[in-house]
This record gives structure tokens, C-alpha cells and sequence, in this order.
């Protein structure tokens, strides 16, 4: 994802400039007697800023890939990339491993180009509820994992910065649904390494079978003490057929608009 790519930049005014990285649907597999087993609901977690509460179906690993363009305090950002392969372990268990983005950043005339770190993470079911049981209790996730020191000298960190994020989620309906996550991470500070944090609300919208659509608003606090102006993201993801869904999204902040706004499209294909 384009946040987890560029949070660790040496620069901070590189880090400031990095924006993020889909519906969220619970999985499930449906076997019919004498026949083969229907495929369960592509989950991806593209292209959100937030992550969804779901877990890769074992033997069908997911893999996520797209591009980001950001314009935020005078710098052209452009990722390229955004890797990450989402493989089953277990119904309650999955193992994430990202690898590097390519980063072109113009901030002020000046040229930067390179590598970010790769990463590694697991994904685990704290609580699920089963389908229709209830709207009010959430299924509960948590993200935890580590950047890895392979970027650039420009992007990379010379040490691993971990993050963990909780994740929450809400089925309004059969539907629409409501997620919310708070993420935590380090960051490369000078000499060393601070806290940032993030909040995110989001509303998913399955409009049919193949098209679907979330909106979420977001806040990022890096090793300042301030919270970053909220961003609002709008983004669509359409099913192009049962293990092959294509999103785009766009977002913008809510203050200073003309310097702080991305675009992006990808692709999430399941094997």
C-alpha cells in the first residue's frame, strides 16, 4: 500500500507526502454434493486506505498490485507497484508478504527515484460473527507485521519498523457494510525511530454482484504531536470475473485541496 511504502522515507518532507491502499466481504466456501466447490467471494483488501477484516482462502492466494499518483505540499508522487501477496494459512490465519514499490518523487525540482522496503505481516481472526447473527457486534482482526531493510538509501530504512493495526467490522446489511481500523507504526526519526498513528472510518457498498463501491474517511499523526488534516476516499472495484476484480480510486485532503489529493487503479487476481 502506498502509506506502508513511504511512511519510512528519510525525508520528512518525503514521509509528509505519502497518501494511500476495497470492500471488505467475509469468505466462505460452498460445496455442492457431486459437484465442485463454488468460489468463495474475492476479499481484497485494495484499494483502501484501510484493511478489511477478511482471510485469504486457503490454496488461493491473493495477489494485489496497483499505482498511486499524489500531489501533496509542492511534491509529484508516483508509486509504482504496491505488491502484496495474501496467502492462507489457516480459516483464521494469513500470512502477507509486500514487495518494494518503485517511488518517483518531485518535490521542489528535485529528482528522487527508487526502491521502498519490502515487508512481511500475518493477519488473524480475533472474533468472527457468523452472517445475519448480528449488526451490532464486530468481526475483529489484527494486523501485525514489519517493514524490511531492502529500499533505497532515499525510501528504505536501515532498520525493520514494525506496525500493527485493529481491525474492525460491522454488516449492516447484506450489503453494506462499516469498518473502522486504528493502526499503529514506527518510523525513522533522525537518528531514530518515533510512533505514528492512523484512523480510519469506512462505508462499503456491494451495489451488485460485480460492482461495488466504499467510502472512507482518514487521519494519519506522524512523529509530531498533530494530527494530519482528514482525507476523504472514494474508490470502485468491479469483478471482472470470479478471480479477477479491478478497482480504481481517488481521495483528496480536506484542507488545502490544490495540495493534497491521489488517484489510483489496480488489480486484485486470485489463484
Amino acid at each position: 500500500m502506498l502509506l506502508s511504502s513511504l511512511r519510512h522515507a528519510r525525508s520528512p518532507r518525503i514521509a509528509r507526502a505519502i497518501l494511500a491502499g476495497a470492500v471488505a466481504v467475509s469468505l466462505g466456501a460452498c460445496v455442492r454434493p457431486a459437484m465442485q466447490a463454488e468460489p468463495a467471494p474475492l476479499a481484497s483488501d485494495r484499494p483502501s486506505f484501510s484493511t478489511g477484516t477478511s482471510i485469504a482462502e486457503v490454496g488461493h492466494p491473493l495477489l494485489e498490485i496497483g499505482t498511486t499518483y499524489a500531489r501533496t505540499d509542492g511534491a509529484n508522487v508516483l508509486v509504482i507497484g504496491e505488491p502484496t501477496l495474501r496467502v492462507g494459512l489457516s480459516p483464521r490465519i494469513e500470512l502477507r508478504l509486500t514487495a518494494p514499490n518503485y517511488l518517483m518523487v518531485r518535490p521542489d525540482a528535485i529528482r528522487a527515484d527508487g526502491l521502498g522496503d519490502a515487508g512481511i505481516a500475518a493477519k488473524v481472526t480475533l472474533l468472527a460473527i457468523p452472517d445475519g447473527a448480528s449488526r451490532i457486534h464486530p468481526h475483529l482482526s489484527l494486523l501485525a507485521g514489519t517493514s524490511l531493510p531492502t529500499g533505497s538509501e532515499t525510501f528504505g530504512s536501515d532498520r525493520a519498523l514494525p506496525s500493527a493495526s485493529l481491525i474492525a467490522g460491522w454488516a449492516l446489511s447484506d450489503r453494506v457494510g462499516l469498518g473502522a481500523n486504528l493502526i499503529w507504526g514506527q518510523a525513522d526519526v533522525g537518528g531514530g525511530t518515533a510512533d505514528t498513528y492512523a484512523a480510519v472510518a469506512g462505508l462499503s457498498v456491494s451495489h451488485t454482484d460485480r460492482f461495488g463501491s466504499f467510502t472512507e474517511l482518514y487521519s494519519t499523526r506522524g512523529p509530531s504531536a498533530d494530527w494530519d488534516p482528514a482525507s476523504l476516499q472514494y474508490g470502485v472495484t468491479y469483478l471482472l470475473r470470479p478471480s479477477l476484480q479491478l478497482d480504481g480510486h481517488a481521495g483528496v485532503r480536506l484542507k488545502d485541496t490544490s495540495e493534497g489529493y491521489f488517484l489510483g487503479f489496480g488489480l486484485t487476481r486470485r489463484f
